[in-house]
């Protein structure tokens, strides 16, 4: 990576500075997001050339090919100015909203629905499988805290339990339990295999509650926006083809003079123009042009 390298851009570059002119241009942060191409404005907002055409710009140039970039904000009142002139444009654009609106309506039901059906499972089994040694995944000594936690045991449960000392935090000694002990130990104590099954389940219960209560919250908001949003959809089916219909034929294309038995193209300059001044001045450069030869 040249000019200055990672360091450079990271920290304002102490070698050639070229990571740090970048990071510092503000043209290369206003240009994303707050300046659209003439291709971005039409697939985002729906519009066509015309819609553009006295819509202020600047021409920039790439590989010596020229190109309006508008400001996000000249889009957005073109757009508002077509919606409030061209009702047919206004319907299309809301029945495509309600259609996206629609789609992350349902993406959020899915995801609530499994994570609800996720909790509820767990917590019907207790959070019991991989407790009862047959996980291969459990098969080392679990320090005591999450001894205590998972096997619903105390200090006094614990004694006489084979144990192992490792380094644990500030300098204490950890104490590690084996597993197959902790069950035996967790079965005996809560009644056998049913009734510390029953002891998980409440636990799960208690601990998971907060979370099931979140995601069902969830789950009925997006339940309620697809009802809400679903008839809207069925409804506009044909208005919405109607729509795109429209606005396809009313695309038109810039006309393009060529000279030479080339396309001339417009030239790169930093002063607003619009595409109908733009045309004007391909022409007049293709003249120019034609008339050197």
């Amino acid at each position: 990576m040249g000019w200055g390298g990672r360091s450079a851009i990271r920290k304002g570059g102490r070698g050639r500075g070229g990571g740090a002119h970048i990071l510092n241009n503000p043209s290369v942060h206003q240009i994303k997001g707050a300046t659209l191409s003439l291709n971005s404005a039409i697939a985002e907002y729906g519009i066509s050339r015309a819609d553009l055409e006295d819509v202020p710009c600047t021409w920039r140039s790439c590989h010596g090919n020229s190109y309006p970039l508008y400001q996000r904000s000249d889009v957005l009142a073109a757009v508002a100015n077509k919606r409030a002139c061209d009702p047919t444009f206004a319907s299309a654009e809301k029945v495509k909203q309600d259609a996206k609106e629609l789609a992350a309506a349902h993406a959020a039901l899915a995801e609530a629905t499994d994570k609800v059906n996720e909790i509820e499972a767990s917590i019907l089994n207790g959070g019991y499988l991989g407790l009862t040694g047959t996980n291969l995944s459990i098969r080392e000594r679990l320090p005591k805290t999450d001894a205590k936690s998972l096997y619903c045991l105390d200090d006094s449960d614990l004694r006489g339990l084979s144990v192992t000392y490792g380094r644990g935090m500030m300098g204490n000694a950890s104490e590690n339990y084996l597993p197959e002990e902790l069950l035996r130990a967790a079965e005996a104590k809560h009644g056998g295999p049913a009734g510390f099954l029953e002891r998980r389940r409440k636990q799960q219960q208690r601990t998971r509650k907060k979370d099931l209560d979140e995601w069902k919250g969830k789950r009925a908001s997006a339940q309620a926006a697809v009802a809400r949003l679903a008839p809207l959809s069925s409804r506009n089916a044909g208005g919405a083809a109607a729509a795109a219909s429209s606005s396809s034929s009313a695309v038109t294309l810039v006309p393009s003079s060529s000279g030479g038995g080339g396309k001339a193209k417009a030239p790169a300059t930093s002063t607003p123009t619009t595409v109908g001044e733009a045309a004007a001045k391909k022409s007049a450069f293709a003249v120019l042009m034609k008339t050197g030869e």
